[in-house]
């Protein structure tokens, strides 16, 4: 016996072809989550970068997910922001490498 459909997220599907997604990948998964087995509803999951429909996940699984996507997606940014502060600083530094090649260091 198929559990009952949660309607909720859709991800732009309606109606049969919802139902046809969410039925085929119940099939595939024999009825169990992708990911931790628990006995809950089921939620389509998608790739928020892509959009793509990955798979069914409890919410739990699918919210956890969106919270790791998104924070290595900040990770990142501001990964990419040092690595341009850091070149910047390292252009900056050889233009005065001529100026400071003077300057005696004192220990």
């Amino acid at each position: 016996m198929r559990e009952r459909l949660d309607p909720y997220p859709t991800h732009g599907l309606t109606g049969k072809r919802y139902q046809g997604t969410y039925n085929r990948l119940y099939a595939h998964q024999n009825g169990k989550r992708a990911i931790c087995k628990h006995k809950t509803k089921l939620e389509l999951d998608h790739c928020h970068a892509t959009g793509v429909i990955r798979g069914l996940l409890c919410r739990s699984c699918n919210n956890t997910i969106k919270f790791y996507e998104m924070w290595i997606s900040r990770e990142k940014q501001q990964e990419l922001a040092w690595i341009a502060d850091k070149a910047r600083y390292e252009a900056e530094a050889k233009a005065l490498e001529e100026i400071i090649a003077h300057v005696p260091i004192r220990s």
